[in-house]
């Protein structure tokens, strides 16, 4: 019975140290080169926003899911995508639009950076542009926009980007 139990204790504590070893190979790899790419196009936006946007709002002919969000998907599904999001919040030639998207990736990626970011953002940046549907606000309070982010009105639009994804799955799959 003992020697059955130090080999499990054995087979266990394999198991965690191999686990340790890939995710500190894992944590050495550097960010990918296609990462760096999107954070250097974020950085110059000077819109923020999530969805479509443009003339007769969603889902209108003329509205569009901007280039920029697409971006934002690409660093968040980029190797370390909080390392990234910190490097466009600390990016010198960032516009307060392009430091909301870094704040926006943080909240989903590194809580404490967010956590810690966020007073600095509210406290150097007054306002930022925003759209939504076929509106342009041009002077959001910047604490007002790290409140949604605090409420998690990101989470939501990844909910909600995801079922819009499931219908238009569902649409292609019946030919509609």
């Amino acid at each position: 019975m003992n020697r059955q139990r130090r080999l499990w204790t054995l087979i266990v504590a394999s198991i965690f140290f191999g686990a340790a070893v890939l995710y500190g190979c894992y944590q050495a790899l550097p960010v990918t080169e296609h990462g760096r790419e999107l954070v250097g196009k974020l950085a110059s936006v000077n819109t923020f926003s999530f969805g479509s946007v443009g003339l007769a709002g969603p889902p209108g002919p003329g509205a569009v899911i901007p280039e920029r969000e697409d971006w934002f998907f690409g660093v968040l599904e980029s190797r370390h995508p909080h390392r990234l999001f910190r490097a466009l919040y600390e990016h010198d030639q960032s516009t307060p639009e392009a430091r909301a998207y870094a704040l926006a990736g943080l909240r989903l990626t590194d809580t404490r950076a967010f956590r810690e970011l966020a007073p600095h953002y509210v406290a150097t940046t007054p306002t930022l542009q925003r759209a939504g549907g076929c509106y342009v606000y041009p002077e959001v309070a910047a604490s007002d926009f790290v409140q949604a982010l605090t409420e998690g009105k990101m989470e939501e639009y990844l909910r909600l980007r995801e079922q819009m994804r499931e219908r238009e799955m569902e649409h292609a799959q019946h030919g509609e």
